[in-house]
């Protein structure tokens, strides 16, 4: 690599010095210059790489030098890039002014490490930012042991698989968007839930925990007492009828009612699996999925998705999901423009379509989209989702991996099997073989091999997509069921795919009993009676031992009827709360009895780890939350006692001392003082004067020699000092602002507490409040101010308006650059004079805390968010963002522990995916590589062989659930082909359905069934390209892989 050729304008040494040591270290060369003459009598000389300018230099500054580079550029038609380089720049607005208004690539804040600097080296000299490409090796060849492994959808979306592997948002998306019937099974320990799929529109929603039925969602809307919920659950139980039928006939709700809540039930079970991260999922095709027994509705999918990634994906997890992939390049998929508009996309979002050509690669256009990068990201994501799009990374063979469901292989093919999927429903088994008790024959058999004939046929099933796969082997399993069953082997049983839980009355009744045990324990619960509780929970788990809350409150009273008399770990309790995680691995309650526990018995880093857990599952748990601050708040004065420590046993810094107590005392003192008093001038102030107050001012407390051994919050407090320093100079510096941050002041310090406001008023000014807040989550900050603003003026004594005014237009602020300067110094005094009027206000600390953590001071917002819970405890933005401090600083994950697989045991996994694909795409002689003519003790042998291969293979990674649910997989098919090849009929059978038919042959109209649906297709009927048989069988892989010699 070529060195490089800096330029570095600055006029300290000790800068200077730093600068050239890590330049040297790189081999580049460096060229200092003091001022702006000197600096711009070399840039007409020298072509640079790359030049660093600071901000305050003895002749001229650096904006001014930066415009006068920008303009001999426009000559020559050159860009380099130029960092500008200041403590200044630790203000938001004039960092941002830099790059805006002056032509800065990037800023450079002072005090800064060899950390930061190294970065902006990489971005701007070697062209890749390493916080977001980390370890990828451009050079990597495919399948290399040292590429990374991808992890953005990691399988394809098949008929099954593993929540672990394939994220719900894309089980859902790519399920929605091929159109299919059916139902879309999803399952975490036990509970599970069903999802009903009419021609590709969801339709009902069935199962789930307790929490999210119809009867809980009533209560919590305050739709119904929970008094009148335990009345109708006893009638339910008396008459065996649902829920939704005794409310209809008491007249206790509406039609209209009813179904909107039902509809709130099935959005809420679907929503909350976005957050399951472990489990499997399986598809079952069905001709139709209404029936008597359910009440279709509509299900808004779209919104769901949406709603569903936002909620889960936040802009790091984004940049994780997407971190190995900004290099590839993006492309539409072949009905793209179809999917994408099922996704109704916004404006902006459309505009971003337009941008993938094929060309572009995803780094690129998050660069060039209008969109906001965290809703850019959000989009693309959902793309993904459907198919809309794929990516390719330059050097890989495989695309990002697609569906396994979209239609594949011959058309005629697959709409042959579509109508005898669909018939072989409208026939029982007898109907299915042309036998009726009118009409018996001896033997079924030929029947019933001429109805399999070709339905499996190796030269077109292999070749078509999973589902029309999953719908063939189905109606082979019927007709093998309808022949067993007509022998006198089998028995008449439910149509494959259909939910197979159906409970009886006693059984509804039994769990109606245990809910109503329930509720009594929770009663006595609440009044402390723990042995009563503990006998009515027993009970309800003896009735219903399948019910998470029932093991996990059974536990808890359990702890709190020993917790008093007894200090040692609680086994029983922890028995019963693991057995409840067991059956719910997302039961929030069970996260929190588990952290309480451990707290109680001072095991604090087990309890946060529990805690997170609860939330992982539900986000606004307010009891988490809480107890998470108090363990921060405990280990934050833990560590300052032992500072306070160490800081003792070391020797005294007086200087030191001196400083951080001058930090603190103006920055208590400035919290009060508008501009003028800031910095100590009177409003007739002059230009130059104002200019020398403000040097003064910022040399004494921007202290090079003590900012960097000074304590954090000393830091911070230093900087926000700074900060309102450098914004007060800026803003009474020009006439312009000066007159108008003069007009701000005096309108809003002239409001009178006291005055009278009429009631019109009042509520004018709450509508105008409210609309400004969706305004505000919308991110559409200029409408949002304006109804702020309207609602401010309307009550000028809430202070809350005041506060939120300033918050919306400090992020309008933002967005902006001419009028950013004037807006976000006005937007941060607004939320001063709030706090001014009245110090308690929680908006007030709270939005104060907001906009110290967007700046990066973390102590601040810290402090500002408790002074917030301190005026309102349950707070729960301000716990949420108190947690966020803490959560990102210790850099803590969600609990999923599917995520932290090694990558030799993804090898694994990959060798086993690879297996149960090969499984799939051969027939059951090639499998157990026998002949079709070999006796059913050769079959049982090769059946025996390939398994005990197989399990001493993978045998020791069973504690994975990936690696323990595809074993599951590959278990199942080979079961199926050892019970179809040991019996003579079922493998002639199979024999007949692999054939391929001959040009011409036609069949005999041996049922109502297969004389209309077992029809060759038309003699001249175009082959797919590769149909015909190979000279090597691609699944001669499977060849001994995994036998045991």
């Amino acid at each position: 690599m070529m060195p490089k050729r800096i330029l570095v304008v600055d006029p300290t040494s000790d800068t200077r010095k730093s600068i050239e040591e890590i330049f040297d270290l790189h081999g580049d060369q460096v060229i200092f210059a003091k001022d702006e003459p000197e600096a711009l009598s070399i840039v007409q000389n020298i072509q640079f790489d790359l030049i660093l300018i600071e901000v305050l230099l003895p002749r001229g500054n650096g904006y001014s030098l930066c415009n006068q580079i920008r303009q001999l550029e426009r000559t020559t038609g050159a860009h380099t890039p130029i960092l500008i380089m200041g403590g200044v720049l630790r203000n938001f607005n004039l960092a941002h002014e830099a790059r805006i208004k002056h032509g800065a690539d990037d800023v450079l804040v002072k005090p800064f490490d060899g950390k930061d600097l190294l970065r902006k080296l990489s971005i701007f000299l070697d062209g890749f930012d390493p916080e977001i490409v980390g370890d990828l090796d451009p050079d990597a060849e495919a399948g290399s042991e040292d590429a990374p492994f991808i992890r953005l959808y990691v399988d394809p979306l098949r008929t099954a698989g593993s929540l672990s592997r394939v994220p719900f948002a894309r089980v859902l998306g790519g399920f929605w968007q091929i159109g299919e019937t059916g139902i879309l099974h999803v399952q975490s320990g036990k509970v599970r839930k069903d999802l009903y799929w009419q021609n590709g529109n969801l339709v009902f929603v069935n199962g789930g925990n307790r929490r999210e039925c119809l009867g809980w969602i009533l209560e919590r809307e305050k739709l119904l007492t929970h008094d009148e919920l335990k009345k109708y659950w006893q009638a339910m139980n008396q008459t065996g009828k649902k829920l939704g039928e005794v409310l209809l006939e008491e007249q206790r709700i509406g039609p209209h009612d009813l179904f909107q809540m039902m509809q709130k039930e099935f959005e809420e079970k679907v929503f909350h699996l976005f957050r399951w991260q472990e489990g499997n999922y399986w598809f079952d095709p069905l001709p139709t999925v209404v029936t008597p027994e359910i009440v279709p509705l509509s299900i808004d999918v779209r919104s769901l998705l949406r709603r569903g990634v936002e909620d889960i994906h936040s802009i790091a997890t984004l940049q994780r999901e997407f971190e190995y992939w900004l290099t590839a390049v993006v492309q539409i998929a072949a009905e793209g423009p179809k999917r994408l508009s099922k996704l109704a996309p916004t404006h902006g979002e459309r505009k971003l379509w337009e941008l993938i050509d094929g060309q572009l690669t995803l780094a690129e256009i998050l660069a060039k989209t209008e969109l906001e990068n965290t809703a850019a990201m959000r989009f693309i994501y959902l793309l993904l989702c459907v198919d809309a799009i794929s990516m390719n990374l330059e050097r890989r063979t495989a695309l990002c991996p697609q569906s396994l469901l979209l239609p594949l292989g011959d058309g005629q093919y697959r709409k042959e099997i579509e109508t005898r999927f669909t018939r072989t429903y409208s026939y029982s088994p007898a109907e299915l073989l042309g036998t009726s008790p009118a009409d018996p024959i001896s033997d079924p058999s030929p029947i019933y091999r001429e109805a399999c004939h070709r339905l499996l046929s190796r030269r077109l099933f292999f070749q078509s997509d999973l589902l029309t796969q999953v719908k063939a082997e189905t109606i082979f399993d019927r007709l093998t069921d309808a022949y067993r069953i007509f022998v006198g082997v089998g028995d008449e049983r439910p149509a494959a795919g259909q939910d197979g839980r159906e409970i009886s009355p006693a059984g509804k009744a039994k769990i109606l009993e245990a809910e109503m045990l329930f509720q009594e324990g929770m009663a006595a619960l609440a009044t402390e009676n723990y042995l009563q509780a503990i006998d009515r929970f027993q009970a309800a788990v003896d009735l219903d031992e399948n019910t998470a809350d029932y093991h996990a409150y059974l536990g808890y009273a359990h702890y709190k009827q020993r917790s008093g008399h007894d200090q040692t770990e609680p086994t029983q309790a922890l028995r019963y709360l693991n057995k409840a995680l067991e059956l719910d691995f997302h039961l929030p309650d069970a996260f929190l009895f588990f952290g309480q526990i451990y707290s109680d018995l001072g095991q604090d880093k087990r309890a946060e780890t529990y805690y997170e857990g609860v939330l992982a599952n539900d986000p606004n748990n307010l009891e988490a939350l809480k107890q998470l601050r108090m363990i921060y708040a405990n280990r934050k004065a833990q560590v300052l006692q032992d500072e306070e420590v160490e800081a003792g046993e070391a020797a005294p810094d007086d200087e030191l001392k001196e400083y951080q107590k001058r930090i603190k005392t103006f920055f208590l003192q400035i919290q009060g003082l508008n501009y003028y008093q800031v910095l100590g001038v009177k409003p007739d102030i002059g230009a130059k004067e104002l200019q020398k107050v403000y040097f003064e001012l910022a040399a004494r407390f921007r202290s090079a020699q003590h900012y960097q051994k000074a304590n954090p919050v000393a830091r911070e407090q230093a900087d926000e000092i700074f900060t309102r320093l450098t914004v007060a100079y800026t803003i009474l510096s020009s006439d312009d602002s000066r007159q108008c941050y003069d007009e701000e002041m005096k309108r809003h310090q002239n409001v009178n507490p006291r005055q009278p406001v009429s009631p019109g008023m009042r509520q004018q000014a709450a509508e105008h409040f409210q609309r400004g807040m969706r305004y505000l989550n919308n991110r559409d900050f200029k409408n949002a101010v304006e109804q702020f603003g309207e609602a401010q003026q309307a009550v000028p004594s809430q202070v809350s308006y005041l506060a939120w005014l300033g918050y919306a237009l400090y992020l309008q602020a933002s967005q902006l650059s001419d009028e950013e300067k004037i807006m976000g110094a006005i937007a941060r005094e607004y939320l001063r004079l709030a706090l001014l009027q009245d110090p308690g206000n929680a908006d007030a600390a709270f939005l104060h805390g907001q906009i110290y953590l967007m700046e990066g001071r973390r102590n601040l917002a810290e402090e500002q968010y408790n002074n917030a819970l301190l005026s309102d405890p349950d707070r729960l933005e301000a716990l949420k963002a108190y947690r966020q401090i803490h959560y990102q600083g210790k850099g803590y994950a969600p609990i999923k522990l599917s995520q932290n697989i090694a990558l030799e045991q993804d090898h694994r996994y990959l060798e086993l995916l690879e297996t149960l694909d090969l499984l799939y795409a051969t027939d059951f002689f090639a499998i157990l590589e026998i002949s079709p003519d070999a006796s059913p003790v050769d079959v049982k042998t090769a059946y025996d062989r390939y398994l005990a291969g197989l399990l001493a293979n993978f045998d020791q990674h069973h504690s994975l659930p990936e690696i323990r649910y595809l074993l599951g997989l590959i278990r199942t098919r080979l079961d199926r082909a050892y019970r179809i090849l040991a019996d003579n009929q079922t493998r002639a059978a199979y024999l007949a359905a692999l054939e391929d038919r001959e040009e011409g042959a036609t069949a005999p109209a041996a049922s109502a069934f297969t004389a209309a649906a077992v029809a060759a297709p038309p003699a001249d009927a175009p082959s797919p390209a590769g149909d015909e048989p190979t000279s090597e069988p691609f699944w001669k892989g499977l060849k001994g892989k995994f036998r045991k010699k």
